[in-house]
């Protein structure tokens, strides 16, 4: 945890600045992204998120863009809940050189991979698309097609793999081979693939599950909600819940039926059940390039959890056939 940045009484000083009352002088330390810091705090009016976001490549617009799409899900979703409104009318204020937000806190736990988790999680990603499909950004959309993001992931991996202190930390030959036989097979049906907002981030860790487990009752952390292909998001649901853990096998069942329980809720294209693999592989591809970036910013050759990623894509190429006739 990043507790000695910035001390735990501050989350209880953001908390007041947005006009809440805390019950407590100290936040609680939540489990955090890289770089961002969350905290819950009892307050008079009810438990609340204090998030403070970390400064590496994030911008005001960014999370103005986050805190839009937010808002728009919350208007239809009791399971997403909107920012609020902080004393200089904007929702996210700036202290102690940090950018913080503050959020109604959802009660529950995270991380379930189990069956019932697995499906209440497909079914409200399904319920979130369909509530985004009238959404406006005033100041643009943040939007990325799974054909130019391959591409770039390619010409990424080519510079990583003729970086001198990088070549040799992963086989960046797999990465490149894997992202251009990607795009190469979504290329044809790409037209057909439907677009929305997407979450981009459909980890087990961001779906809250009430406490007695038989209902999802929270949908948060929007750090990479862009507009895209919204069968990227099931592919990336399917790569995360399927598995019993981050590095442990595709389970072809589980991938089958988080694809099913979200077609319970929205119907899939079949060229987007036909497509899943790829942007399966657009997922880790971009994983390895993120962990790569965040970890060697701070110590320069440190891949950090990239291997699990690159042997993820070797497992989808591997499997990528029985996958199909699972999804499809």
């Amino acid at each position: 945890m990043r507790e000695e940045a910035h001390g735990r009484a501050l989350p209880c000083r953001i908390a007041a600045t947005y006009g809440l009352h805390p019950t407590v002088e100290e936040g609680e330390a939540l489990p955090e992204g890289y770089v961002n810091e969350s905290w819950r705090v009892p307050c008079e009016e009810g438990a609340f998120l204090v998030r403070i976001y970390g400064r590496l490549h994030v911008t005001r617009g960014a999370l103005l863009f986050e805190h839009a799409i937010v808002a728009h899900a919350a208007e239809r979703l009791a399971e997403v809940r909107a920012p609020l409104s902080g004393p200089n009318g904007s929702t996210l204020w700036e202290i102690d050189d940090a950018f913080v937000a503050v959020f109604p806190f959802i009660e529950g736990r995270t991380g379930g991979r189990d069956p019932a988790a697995r499906a209440g999680a497909a079914r409200l990603l399904a319920r979130f698309h369909r509530a985004m499909h009238d959404v406006h950004i005033a100041g643009g959309m943040r939007t990325t097609r799974s054909l130019g993001a391959l591409g770039k992931l390619r010409e990424r991996f080519v510079g990583l793999a003729h970086d001198p202190v990088l070549a040799h930390k992963l086989d960046w030959d797999v990465a490149m081979a894997a992202a251009t036989a990607a795009a190469a097979r979504l290329a044809p049906i790409a037209r057909e693939l439907p677009h929305t907002i997407v979450h981009g981030d459909v980890h087990p860790a961001n779906f809250v599950r009430s406490r007695s487990g038989d209902a999802t009752v929270g949908l948060i952390d929007f750090d990479f909600a862009h507009e895209s292909e919204r069968a990227y998001d099931v592919a990336i649901g399917i790569d995360e819940f399927a598995r019993a853990r981050n590095a442990a096998p595709l389970e072809l069942d589980a991938a089958a039926a988080f694809a099913d329980a979200y077609a319970s809720e929205l119907k899939l294209a079949a060229a987007e059940r036909k497509a899943l693999p790829d942007l399966m592989i657009r997922h880790s591809a971009t994983l390895i390039s993120y962990i790569v970036s965040r970890h060697g910013e701070l110590a320069p050759g440190d891949v950090g959890g990239a291997p699990i990623y690159l042997e993820r894509i070797r497992e989808i190429e591997r499997v990528r056939e029985e996958l199909l006739a699972r999804v499809a």
